[in-house]
């Protein structure tokens, strides 16, 4: 349309990261942050951050729990992908639910890096 102007500007920005192999040295210190039901066109998803407030990088596998109300298992989903993780980092994580019926239910995630590192969290969640 006359009168209309678009102006790009284009920005690269840089970041370096120092990785060396120390096997077996620093901690693997791995949580949960800001869970979040998210609306898609299968039903929902469970979306949350996965942060490392330790020393070494890890490998991780992902696994979450969903039970209903009663207790029973709805479904778990295995998340066996490699990634991996930095330390001082962090990643978002998605977890498709499909199609849930209104209620709550309790759902369980689990990160393993590996030997004794297992971190999980628990979450009541509410869909309407």
């Amino acid at each position: 349309p006359e009168g209309v102007t678009f102006v790009l500007e284009q920005r690269l920005r840089y970041g370096i990261q120092l990785i060396s192999d120390t096997t077996q040295t620093g901690t693997i210190a791995l949580s949960f942050a800001e869970p979040a039901l998210i609306e898609n066109a299968q039903g929902v998803g469970l979306q949350a951050i996965l942060e490392h407030r330790g020393s070494q990088g890890t490998g991780i596998s992902l696994t979450l729990e969903l039970y209903d109300s009663q207790g029973n298992l709805i479904t778990s989903i295995i998340q066996d992908t490699a990634r991996y993780i930095y330390p001082q980092s962090s990643q978002y994580i998605y977890f498709d639910l499909g199609n849930l019926s209104s209620g709550n239910y309790d759902a369980i995630l689990i990160a393993d890096a590996g030997k004794d590192n297992i971190f999980g969290v628990r979450y009541n969640l509410e869909v309407e």
